[in-house]
């Protein structure tokens, strides 16, 4: 059992030390889960809402979390949403070797933007996952993608979900979206609402 703040800090060392080239790849997988989880965690606390302290790997789910006590947060499965046809591992390497800018250059903004979102919940509610399950969901996909660019995020997954609900989360105990800046966290499941609300607007 690991303690989540601690993997948190070691995961952005070994980011910074290694380069997004090899923190992307699937070696690291497991890193970027506990970043995300580190992540999910630390807004959950400014929150000032119930959070988990510890946790350990498993396999389906990702991790089992606890209270600093020892008594069980949930189990966590963790899941990425990219944009579609971004090669993240393929676009740091070329950043590392000079041909590109870090930074992800969007094109117009995406026809369908929830549609990654929305896919990913989906295959994730056919797998089975132990009772009380929690679906954590790292949506990097940034504003510029959205033709609503200057709406905050919460705004904007709310009102999708209102209008067009999403299929799946009832196979969650709980269902919580983080932002791609990890700044905002909405929970769409079992109740909806903003958690941590976008600091950038």
């Amino acid at each position: 059992m690991h303690d989540i703040e601690t993997e948190y800090i070691r995961v952005r060392q070994i980011l910074d030390q290694i380069g997004g080239a090899a923190f992307f790849s699937r070696e690291h997988k497991k890193s970027r889960e506990w970043y995300v989880l580190g992540a999910v965690r630390q807004l959950l606390l400014h929150a000032g809402r119930d959070f988990p302290t510890l946790a350990e790997e498993s396999e389906a789910p990702d991790f089992r979390a606890y209270h600093a006590d020892g008594c069980v947060w949930a189990p966590i499965e963790i899941v990425e949403v990219l944009p579609p046809d971004y090669k993240r591992h393929a676009h740091y390497k070329e950043v590392e070797q000079g041909r590109r800018s870090a930074y992800y250059v969007v094109g117009p903004p995406l026809q369908s933007p929830w549609e990654p979102l929305r896919k990913q919940i989906t295959e994730k509610a056919h797998k089975r996952y132990p009772k009380g399950t929690c679906l954590i969901v790292y949506h990097d996909i940034g504003r510029l993608s959205f033709s609503d660019p200057s709406t905050p995020f919460h705004e904007r997954l709310l009102a999708e979900h209102a209008v067009s609900p999403f299929i799946g989360l009832g196979s969650f105990a709980r269902v919580l979206i983080l932002s791609s800046e990890m700044e905002c966290l909405v929970q769409l499941h079992p109740i909806t609402e903003t958690l941590v609300s976008d600091k950038g607007h």
